[in-house]
């Protein structure tokens, strides 16, 4: 019991300057972090589900901004398009 409450997810983790959260909840509940024996045990096996966050920036986004940036160069140096070096920085 103790092993698995010292491995519980935690969402202070996020804080963290990793992208990515892990941590033991109940098994087909991974908001309930509260492990007792109750939702633990089942005859002699013991159960639990394994919670993976990741956090990252969704694709679609990402683009949008990166087009809008280079449409904003774009227009500040009156061309048609960046060079290989302006696109990059």
């Amino acid at each position: 019991m103790e092993a698995a409450r010292l491995r519980v997810f935690s969402t202070a983790q996020a804080g963290r300057r990793s992208l990515e959260a892990t941590g033991w909840c109940a098994i087909e509940r991974p908001f309930d972090l509260e492990l007792d024996s109750a939702k633990m045990f089942h005859d002699s096996y013991v159960l639990l589900g394994f919670r993976v966050d990741r956090y990252r920036i969704p694709s679609a986004l990402l683009k949008s901004q990166i087009a809008d940036e280079e449409q904003r160069l774009l227009s500040r140096s009156k061309k048609d398009r960046l060079s290989r070096t302006r696109s990059s920085s």
